[in-house]
């Protein structure tokens, strides 16, 4: 799901668990580099030990028994001891048949989509295959995908709503199965309750362990987090014997108003695995972000640790006064960063300001291995691209047919060292028309003052994006160990089909090289099956990850396709970008 909690952005139409957004990115619109950089030596704001709240704290958020981290270690019979209803899912609407042929597939058009011959640089993709497709009805038929990836040694996690699979480096499979046996909501080997959606994926290459994430329930009375911790570095299995799993109560108290969560964020540092969450109750409430130790739950081979509570930020400055923004979006740190004796082994997160606003906030939290963490931040600068928000419906030559363009949300974050790279959608103008979307790419360094605050500046920035009537839709990002950058993402023509392309840049490359099809589309979904936003949703997000050894970089993205018994639905696919 998503939903944005700016008054200044698009209305608050929660994104997580829905039914969910969309080319040769020839046009690289390079933007100057910002110098402006800020220091801020804020004061850190202490965690709430969600199992032993500090004392004399005032607290202006007070989270109920339901926000206080309860939860617990799932075995291997599931979450109840008896039998529970089966999931009833919903029967998906059917897309129709194309009336537009797909993009061409010659070289590098200038106004075209991606191209399926060789990018201008040296990245290639060297292995290309299918991850999951939508599916008419069962667990296959969640949509939007949501696609995400994790990747280690020798194997692939995929998950996408309400499944999850695990495969060789060539696409081989070793097991499949749906979101909530995956997680252990089940029941004597049965799914109970809602079917869980907005899953997210990590592999942390300090631990060798892959830490995943997905959430179940949208009400103030049940909304509930599962995490699934793998065992053996390299799992062969979903079994109860590869996989450490535990589920826990993510309700949260907001001026008396319980709520539910929606769009995790899953990030790690040296010692911190961080979670995020948007709060809704009829609204949105605030952010809020848990976090444990990373070491705690990776220490696993001989038995799955006991379930241990968050600590959790509700809010920042004075007793946490200030409510915390939408989408804080946690960096996959692959090497860490550096810390000070006030603020040792930092984790960082970013988050945008939309609404036309140029600002990126830059938050970490800290010294969560002296069990008393902090959070510092926000340190706010400046690039120099307007953060415009997209048109919410772009025009489609067909009256029911258009794009979900998404918002300007940070989408992920990858860390190399004091390098945090970042990537988000954003308004963009091409022809004199209507306004397209483009990738904006954000490189920021950051550091530390004397007392443990941020200082931060831009290094690098460009926006992406394929020429006139071209939509680049929620791009991914992650790093490799030179710092160079891949991205995949959806991109769509007006009036076509969806494809999911990807690009790459150098290390010291002003912009990403010219963009390739990762997979073509070949069909046009109906746009008419969510009737909040009025059109087929999308997305809600793309997905890479470097490899353990950081020498490549793994990569997702949706395309639409004809499927038999479906019509025009979605197919995930998998890339490994080498060369970079």
């Amino acid at each position: 799901m998503n939903g944005r909690g700016w008054s200044a952005r698009v209305a608050h139409v929660p994104r997580g668990r829905r039914q969910v957004r969309e080319s040769h990115l020839r046009l690289l619109v390079p933007v100057a580099l910002a110098v402006l950089a800020t220091s801020v030596a804020s004061t850190p704001v202490s965690a709430r030990n969600t199992s032993a709240r500090p004392s004399g704290r005032s607290e202006v958020v007070t989270p109920s028994k339901v926000g206080e981290g309860e939860g617990h270690l799932i075995g291997e019979s599931g979450v109840t001891g008896t039998q529970a209803d089966r999931l009833t899912l919903p029967t998906p609407r059917n897309g129709h048949a194309a009336t537009k042929p797909p993009p061409s597939e010659g070289g590098h058009v200038s106004r075209g989509g991606p191209s399926t011959g060789s990018p201008d640089s040296a990245a290639a993709a060297s292995t290309k295959f299918a991850g999951m497709s939508q599916t008419a009805s069962g667990y296959g038929a969640g949509f939007p995908p949501d696609s995400t990836i994790a990747r280690g040694s020798d194997r692939v996690l995929h998950l996408v709503n309400r499944r999850a699979k695990l495969l060789d480096s060539t696409g081989g499979v070793f097991a499949v199965t749906d979101l909530n046996r995956f997680f252990g909501a089940t029941s004597n080997g049965v799914p109970v309750g809602e079917a869980l959606f907005d899953p997210k994926v990590i592999y942390d290459r300090g631990s060798q362990t892959y830490f995943a994430v997905a959430l179940q329930g949208q009400t103030a009375s049940a909304s509930n987090f599962y995490l699934a911790v793998s065992r053996p570095a390299s799992p062969t299995s979903f079994a109860a014997s590869q996989w450490c799993r535990y589920v826990f109560d993510a309700r949260i108290l907001f001026g008396g108003a319980s709520t539910w969560a929606d769009y995790p964020g899953l990030g790690v540092g040296r010692n911190t695995l961080i979670l995020t969450t948007n709060q809704y109750s009829t609204t949105f409430e605030g952010g809020v972000i848990r976090a444990w130790s990373k070491n705690y739950f990776a220490n696993n081979y001989s038995s799955c640790p006991a379930w241990k509570a968050p600590y959790l930020w509700t809010g920042y400055g004075p007793s946490q006064a200030t409510r915390l923004p939408d989408t804080l979006q946690p960096a996959l740190h692959y090497t860490n960063p550096t810390g000070v004796t006030p603020a040792t082994q930092p984790a960082y997160l970013i988050d945008t300001v939309g609404g036309g606003s140029t600002q990126y906030r830059v938050w970490k939290i800290a010294n969560l291995a002296s069990g008393s963490p902090s959070l510092f931040g926000p340190a706010s600068l400046s690039g120099s691209s307007n953060n415009r928000e997209p048109d919410r419906l772009a025009p489609g030559s067909l009256s029911n047919v258009g794009i979900d363009t998404g918002d300007t949300r940070m989408l992920q974050v990858a860390g190399r060292g004091d390098a945090l790279h970042a990537v988000h959608n954003v308004r963009c103008q091409f022809g004199g028309g209507e306004n397209e979307v483009c990738v904006r790419y954000i490189q920021l360094s950051v550091g530390n003052t004397s007392n443990g605050g941020i200082t931060t500046s831009v290094a690098q920035q460009s926006v992406l994006g394929g020429g006139d009537g071209w939509y680049y839709t929620f791009p991914s990002i992650a790093v490799n160990n030179s710092g160079a950058a891949a991205t995949a993402f959806n991109a769509v023509q007006v009036g076509g089909y969806r494809g999911s392309a990807w690009a790459a840049k150098t290390p010291t490359a002003s912009q990403f090289s010219s963009v390739s099809w990762l997979a073509q589309g070949t069909c046009l979904l109906d746009a008419t099956y969510d009737s909040r936003k009025g059109f087929y949703r999308a997305g809600d997000y793309s997905g890479a990850a470097a490899d353990p050894d950081l020498s490549s970089i793994w990569v997702t993205s949706e395309r639409s396709v004809n499927i038999t018994g479906v019509g025009c639905g979605w197919q995930t696919h998998i890339a490994r970008i080498t060369g970079i």
